[in-house]
C-alpha cells in the first residue's frame, strides 16, 4: 500500500470520531507520522549525582513519513506511572512528537506496533487542549 493511499485512509479515519467535540477547532496544523517501524527502549539511569535512586525508562521510538501537510519523522510513546504522565509535546527542532501513556497500556501499544497499518498525530487546540495518539489497522 502506497503512503498516499495510507495517507487518504488516516483523512478518512482521523476526524470528528477520533475527537473529542471541542470549539476552537486545530491552533497549529496537526503533526501525523505514518510509522513504518519502531524500536523499544528499555534503560536504567540515575537522574543526578544528587539524586542517586535509580529509575527505569520505557520507550518505543515509532519513525515513519510525514502527511504531507506534516513535518514530523519520529514519535515516543513513554510508558510510565500513572502519576508521571504528562501532555504530549511536539519537538519542532527534532521534528519528533512524545507521548506519555499509562505503563498498564503497554500491551496494547505493542500489539498496535506490529499491525501494517499505523499512524501516530498530535493536534493542538485554541483552548489549550492538546491531544495525541496511535491509531492501527490490524
Amino acid at each position: 500500500m502506497s503512503s498516499d493511499t495510507i495517507f487518504e485512509a488516516i483523512l478518512k479515519s482521523l476526524p470528528e470520531a477520533a475527537l473529542p467535540e471541542i470549539p476552537n477547532r486545530f491552533l497549529a496544523p496537526r503533526q501525523i507520522l505514518i510509522v513504518e517501524g519502531y524500536t523499544l527502549i528499555s534503560a536504567g539511569y540515575q537522574p543526578s549525582i544528587t539524586d542517586p535512586g535509580s529509575k527505569s525508562l520505557y520507550s518505543i521510538r515509532l519513525h515513519g513519513k510525514p502527511s504531507p501537510s506534516s513535518n514530523v519523522t519520529a514519535g515516543y510513546i513513554h510508558f510510565v506511572d500513572r502519576m508521571d504522565l504528562k501532555p504530549p509535546t511536539w519537538v519542532a527542532e527534532r521534528s519528533e512528537i512524545n507521548i506519555w501513556m499509562d505503563m498498564r497500556g503497554m500491551k496494547q501499544i505493542l500489539m498496535q506496533a506490529e499491525h501494517s497499518t499505523r499512524y501516530l498525530w498530535r493536534g493542538e487546540f485554541a483552548n489549550g487542549h492538546v491531544y495525541a495518539d496511535l491509531h492501527s489497522v490490524p
